[in-house]
């Protein structure tokens, strides 16, 4: 699985202290190798408006 980055993005990340850096990349890491809900055993969690507000 490829990952790929806005210029904007890789300019935020490279500016985040570097402990965050890892803890960022280790979850990409995660994500890449079972991005499935939690619900389904993988690391994803779904995204939007669940409250319908």
């Amino acid at each position: 699985m490829k990952v790929s980055f806005s210029l904007d993005s890789l300019m935020d990340f490279t500016g985040l202290p570097k402990n965050q850096q890892k803890i960022i990349t280790r979850m990409i890491g995660r994500l890449m190798e079972n991005p499935k809900p939690k619900s389904q055993g993988g690391y994803g969690i779904p995204l939007g408006n669940k409250g319908g507000q």
